[in-house]
């Protein structure tokens, strides 16, 4: 297997397969999250306007899982990737996940591009609080959950963080993504032409061309030996 040294600057981009061995159902496929669910009247901007409450509640339930669950081996593999980089060599994970595992597994350098669970935000000033903590900020505007939800962009600030890490990367590593849509499909496509090595690791091929090399099997077995943590 291919070994990336501690010097080289790395982006790891992940999905939601790298947190279901933590017991955190997927989206989609068997067992998915959103199988049961109208995305439209649960998870959706517009959802978040005329029905908050069914919103909030979704969520909450969301809250809970997550904080039931606990880091797997290929979280605590990239924090310890991060941790031993060496020189100038930086360490960024862009994550489509909302579960805040990767913060708890002790990684520091996260780009939460979906937003997270553990966060509510202002509508009116932006101001972000831990979840559930505040009804109101003090500016007057309303509170509601820092993730975005169907018919929303995503977050400006750290798309821009998560294209300038991927811009001066040596190394693109995709992990428990398809990386056949966006924003996975942009951003290996921005890596290889930014010149950096990219490696999909995944239970399934991807199909996406883009990726120099494919490692198919458990991240949690893989993360380890192609770190060398």
């Amino acid at each position: 297997m291919i070994s990336i040294p501690h010097s080289a600057s790395v982006v790891v981009l992940t999905g939601a397969g790298i947190s279901v061995p933590s017991g955190i159902a997927p989206f989609r496929g068997p067992g998915g999250l959103w199988n049961d669910i109208d995305i439209e009247k649960c998870l959706s901007a517009s959802a978040l306007q005329r029905h908050p409450k069914k919103v909030h509640k979704f969520l909450a339930s969301m809250r809970e899982k997550t904080r039931a669950a606990a880091p797997n081996e290929a979280h605590l593999a990239l924090a310890r990737a991060e941790a031993a980089r060496t020189g100038f060599a930086a360490f960024n994970i862009i994550t489509q996940n909302i579960d805040g595992l990767h913060t708890r597994a002790g990684s520091s350098r996260v780009h939460e591009i979906h937003g997270s669970l553990e966060l509510d935000r202002c509508e009116q000033c932006h101001k972000q609080y831990e979840a559930c903590t505040i009804d109101r900020c003090p500016c007057g505007g309303k509170i509601r959950p820092d993730v975005v939800l169907f018919g929303e962009m995503l977050p400006a600030d750290t798309l821009r963080c998560s294209q300038n890490a991927i811009c001066n990367c040596d190394f693109f590593v995709a992990v428990g993504t398809s990386g056949v849509v966006w924003p996975a499909a942009g951003f290996v496509e921005e890596a290889r032409g930014c010149i950096a090595e990219c490696i999909n690791v995944n239970v399934e091929p991807s199909g996406n061309k883009s990726f120099h090399t494919e490692i198919i099997g458990p991240a949690e077995d893989i993360l380890p030996e192609l770190f060398g943590v």
